[in-house]
């Protein structure tokens, strides 16, 4: 499958952000605090130095009572459908970082063009060289996982649970949680967020 290979500076995931905090006339503190996150981080993700998970964007869209397609794609036509290509998809890739990182896999956005919609789908592949420990985050919503190939480690409360090709799973984002790839080759799933509104 050809896929369009988009960094964060690329995408302008940190353009988008700050223009839209702006457009809201919102100050970086306002925003942190509403989506639980440092002022310095923020300030990090909007000059694109700090790749951000999902989680930290399904939290920013809520903060700035926006969506997460927003950050994605610049204001298309109203649409009830979408076809995304196999090389139109929106890649973020994790920035390897000398300090702890809180992202421990790539993503690429597979519906970031149409408005209105409840679910968020990504395809994601997992490291599996990741040498520090991976925090658990956790977001309003569910969350629905389906593991393409290689193996997962599911990290959820006091439970590790081994995920292998085929497994699905579904969960109470609200958990803390963290993805560990495991095995020889970068496991690859499918992942449908369903934040709550």
């Amino acid at each position: 499958m050809p896929q369009k290979n988009s960094d964060v500076k690329e995408l302008g995931l940190g353009r988008k952000i700050r223009t839209i905090r702006e457009a809201k006339k919102l100050s970086i503190e306002n925003v942190a605090e509403k989506a639980s996150l440092a002022p310095i981080l923020l300030s990090q993700i909007e000059s694109e130095t700090v790749t951000p998970p999902v989680a930290t964007l399904l939290k920013l869209a809520r903060a700035l009572d926006s969506h997460i397609g927003d950050f994605f794609v610049d204001a298309g036509p109203h649409k009830r459908y979408e076809v995304v290509r196999g090389g139109e998809h929106k890649k973020v890739s994790r920035k390897p970082t000398p300090e702890k990182s809180p992202l421990s896999y790539s993503y690429e956005a597979l519906a970031y063009r149409l408005t209105e919609r409840h679910m968020e789908p990504f395809l994601a592949e997992f490291d599996i060289d990741i040498q520090e420990d991976v925090p658990p985050v956790s977001h309003t919503g569910e969350e629905f996982v389906y593991l393409l190939n290689g193996e997962l480690e599911f990290h959820v409360e006091d439970e590790i649970v081994r995920l292998t090709q085929g497994d699905s799973l579904y969960f109470d984002s609200s958990l803390p949680h963290a993805f560990v790839g495991r095995g020889n080759t970068k496991p690859r799933a499918i992942v449908v967020v369903y934040p709550e509104s």
